[in-house]
């Protein structure tokens, strides 16, 4: 779980009026207290927002103690839970710890010794946290410096294959030879596109920096993926709708908006042998300072099932919905899942809707900025 919880959140978990009121006297002053009288209801509100401290009766109605805890720490794993019990014995304490509560104390409790086993949990749960958030930190930089080891590596040795392909292909050479090395010319350019994938993949996982923001055309950004597309036999046909009223500049996360129209635009043109893309562009206006552009890719090609849409099947990384897609149309199933999760970065929207053998309609949409007259 990314998000931090806060190190007094206090949850008392109890189905008698009596204790639940006492501890909320006894902590309300030091602590968030929340109370509720079942283990279903402290499930409900950890679900929305983890507790650092858990303190529950072992028996109630409903939901036991011991299986709230489990859940609670399934939720949370860094909730320390706090047994409270009137029929202690050694059989209940071993079930307690071994089920991960923090401690278990019996009832009638002794307020001294509540308050300094809710203060020992509390400052565990806030050296565990910490410390689990500088490893996840290292854990990222120490990725990060893989990844672009790995870049170096991978694409500096098949950079060199490519131009030294090139630079042979400039050679006198026989029809045959040619044609082979048109062919490892191909191959090697798919492996490059294949290891990019993975990379880029990785970084828009990883990458937590500001996204900058840049002035650029909307208009012509679309203009020119579509015409990047050639096609010997000229299929699929590439139409545009943009209006005539689409503002001349914005600023925003041009780099972004670029990779992940792109990438939908190959998609399409991949699943489209015969046919016609349309790539639309539109706005509105949110605020006096905020635009929405909404860019919309409408293809005829294959199409996908309405349940893999609804399953989200298609945004998810190295999935494929139907095995026959990789030997027909080749690809590690990363280029949706790669538009989905830089458009998470640029707190943009992505969604889809296709008819198997009918086509598919992507529609991106991302917030920006009005350029003054003097920026244009």
């Amino acid at each position: 779980m990314k998000k931090l919880v806060a190190n007094n959140r206090l949850l008392i978990v109890d189905d008698d009026d009596g204790p639940r009121e006492s501890l909320n006297l006894i902590f309300q002053d030091d602590y968030e207290v929340h109370a509720v009288s079942s283990g279903e209801r402290a499930i409900s509100l950890s679900k929305q927002d983890p507790f650092s401290i858990v303190v529950v009766d072992l028996r109630m109605k409903g939901l036991s103690g011991i299986d709230t805890l489990k859940e609670l720490k399934r939720i949370y794993p860094f909730t320390e839970v706090i047994i409270l019990t009137a029929f202690e014995t050694l059989e209940t304490a071993r079930l307690a710890i071994s089920n991960g509560a923090s401690d278990y104390l019996s009832k009638p409790f002794d307020i001294d010794q509540i308050r300094r086993t809710v203060a020992k949990s509390r400052d565990r749960f806030t050296f565990l946290t910490r410390q689990d958030l500088l490893l996840r930190e290292d854990v990222t930089h120490a990725k990060e410096d893989f990844l672009a080891l790995l870049s170096h590596e991978l694409l500096t040795p098949l950079n060199g294959v490519m131009g030294f392909s090139d630079l042979l292909m400039e050679t006198n050479l026989t029809h045959e030879q040619r044609e082979m090395l048109g062919n490892m010319q191909s191959c090697s350019l798919n492996l490059y596109h294949k290891i990019s994938d993975i990379l880029n993949f990785d970084q828009a996982t990883f990458d937590n920096q500001p996204v900058p923001e840049e002035l650029f055309n909307p208009a012509t950004l679309l203009l020119k993926i579509g015409a990047g597309h050639r096609s010997p036999d000229g299929d699929p046909k590439i139409d545009f709708d943009i209006p005539v009223d689409i503002p001349p500049f914005v600023y925003g996360p041009e780099h972004e908006i670029k990779a992940i129209l792109s990438r939908l635009f190959d998609n399409s043109v991949k699943f489209t042998r015969t046919g016609r893309i349309l790539l639309s562009l539109s706005f509105n206006f949110v605020s006096s300072d905020t635009y929405r552009l909404k860019f919309r890719i409408q293809d005829t090609g294959i199409g996908i099932a309405e349940d893999d849409i609804a399953k989200r099947q298609i945004f998810d990384p190295f999935q494929q919905l139907d095995s026959s897609m990789t030997r027909n149309f080749g690809g590690l199933g990363l280029g949706l899942a790669y538009c989905k999760r830089l458009c998470e970065r640029i707190d943009g929207e992505l969604k889809s809707e296709s008819v198997p053998q009918k086509g598919s309609i992507f529609v991106f949409s991302v917030f920006v900025k009005p350029c003054s007259s003097e920026a244009k």
